[in-house]
């Protein structure tokens, strides 16, 4: 049923007739993105489903979000259909594993052979480029009625933050070969081309498989990843008995990601999403590997479900937990979720951190 209000609001959202003014696209678009939040809401309170099928509905609907506003800034800009411009999804939104309040982490390419080639108007396809992607920001980042309220993250571009808003497809593929940090390549293990004219499109893919496919030495890439994550706890893990943070502590959910995104860049593999990586891991891992793989995946699904449910019962993080058993998460997680009390998931935690330990010390020579 979800499914088929998602298409049906969709249909509403997506046109760009004449007789529809650029506020008239972007508030139905507004009130698709909050209507499609609310409708998971709904179901993750009426236990009818799993974190996997929220994170993809949301993220079906960031990418039809994504797809209308470039069409509508082409429309408005003069661009054809077919501008070498493409929206590629890193993150959760690439992962396919959205929360309901997920931000976009989003990377604009420009697939052409020559970026400074002349184009309309006495501007070069470069400088087209960049203000669309200005325009793209802008529609996804407004608050509704004008815009679909998204958050943006824009520290995965390949220059960071401070750098060039888009990227052109020869430079980005120069710069993941030859200059990108290891975790760097980690966000690759979830990126999606969500929007892209069809050949431009297979350009992209192309590169983000080859960047994926790159020899690697098992031992060094583990080492890199420990080490990533090790900073990651010295600056973003909670600091005392008090809160837990089951994102960020040890144990949490990035320990999770860290390690399907190893699997994926060591061993091969399909998949960007953290539990389809761990599912479906290809014949040639170690049998460490193999023999933990679900117990990963199935505790990555419990964590997500009690970060849902916090949001929906107490529109509060899972980054802020109190040890306190008695405290008013811990009742929603009774009601809602496998682990009921705050020893308990230290306990969840801390099997999940000896696996992530163990699995990086299992790294045969490929």
């Amino acid at each position: 049923m979800l499914l088929q209000q998602m298409d049906a609001l969709a249909k509403r959202a997506a046109p760009l007739r004449e007789h529809l003014s650029p506020e008239d696209v972007l508030a139905d678009l507004g009130r698709y993105v909050d209507q499609v939040r609310l409708a998971c809401a709904l179901e993750i309170d009426a236990h009818r489903t799993d974190a996997l099928n929220v994170g993809g509905w949301l993220a079906d609907a960031a990418d039809r979000a994504v797809n209308i506003v470039i069409r509508l800034a082409k429309a408005q800009l003069g661009l054809d259909d077919d501008f070498p411009f493409a929206a590629v999804a890193l993150g959760k939104h690439g992962s396919r594993e959205m929360g309901l309040v997920s931000d976009l982490d989003l990377v604009f390419v420009l697939a052409c052979d020559d970026p400074a080639a002349a184009a309309a108007e006495g501007k070069t396809k470069r400088e087209w480029a960049q203000r669309l992607g200005r325009r793209v920001i802008q529609y996804l980042s407004t608050q509704p009625p004008f815009g679909a309220g998204y958050e943006l993250d824009s520290r995965l571009r390949p220059s960071g933050k401070k750098g060039v808003l888009v990227t052109a497809l020869k430079h980005f593929r120069a710069y993941q070969l030859g200059e990108a940090q290891t975790w760097k390549h980690q966000a690759l293990c979830r990126a999606r081309v969500v929007a892209a004219p069809g050949t431009v499109r297979r350009d992209v893919e192309a590169v983000l498989w080859e960047v994926i496919a790159m020899p690697r030495d098992p031992q060094r890439l583990a080492a890199e990843v420990k080490a990533m994550r090790q900073k990651m706890l010295g600056h973003l893990a909670a600091h005392g008995p008090q809160v837990i943070n089951l994102k960020h502590d040890a144990g949490g959910l990035v320990d999770i990601e860290f390690l399907a995104q190893y699997a994926r860049l060591a061993f091969g593999g399909e998949s960007t999403g953290t539990v389809a990586g761990l599912r479906g891991l290809p014949s040639n891992v170690p049998h460490a590997w193999r023999k933990s793989a679900g117990f990963l995946a199935d505790t990555y699904l419990i964590y997500r479900g009690m970060e849902n449910a916090l949001r929906v019962e107490l529109w509060r993080s899972i980054g802020h937990l109190p040890a306190n058993p008695d405290a008013s998460e811990w009742e929603t997680m009774r009601r809602h979720t496998l682990i009921h009390d705050p020893d308990a998931l230290r306990a969840k935690m801390h099997e999940v951190r000896s696996r992530f330990l163990e699995l990086l010390g299992v790294c045969p020579d490929l």
